[in-house]
């Protein structure tokens, strides 16, 4: 056996072993450890893809108690990076859904007005209501002004 072979055998057992021990988890634990779970999955499964890594590193995560828990704990450190390509996906996403939308309406699909829209209908409708109070206070004023004469 080779020694990615090696290492893979490695990682597969520390995996299976971490499997064992979230199954003896209640619920509510396994879904708080989901994150874990899932990412632990994911650098396990880089590793069936072949032998990606130089000889010297490969000895060096052989070397390791837990190569897994090592390289999920650093995959950690680069969280914060992750998540900003995120953010960035989600605002693109967003960005995207407008123009999305109306690719995708046809033109008997009744649209609600945007937020800017509503705005811009309840601002006339009170400048409106604002006119017509003005137009009514000098009527009174006018029929006041004419009683007293």
């Amino acid at each position: 056996m080779n020694i990615y072979d090696q290492l893979y055998e490695k990682l597969s057992s520390e995996h299976e072993r971490f499997l064992h021990g979230i199954k003896q988890l209640t619920p509510e634990a396994i879904i708080d450890k989901s994150y874990e779970i899932n990412f632990k999955r994911e650098i396990y499964e880089f590793f069936e893809s072949g032998d990606f890594l130089s000889e010297a590193d490969t000895k060096t995560l052989l070397s390791r108690d837990n190569p897994l828990q090592e390289l999920y704990e650093g995959w950690q450190n680069e969280e914060p990076r992750y998540l900003e390509h995120m953010r960035d996906s989600i605002v693109d996403t967003i960005r995207e859904m407008p123009r999305t939308l109306n690719n995708e309406l046809s033109s008997n699909t009744p649209v609600k007005p945007s937020i800017i829209e509503r705005l811009k209908n309840s601002t006339k409708k009170v400048k409106a209501q604002n006119l017509e109070k003005q137009s009514e206070t000098a009527e009174q004023k006018r029929d006041t002004t004419q009683d007293t004469r």
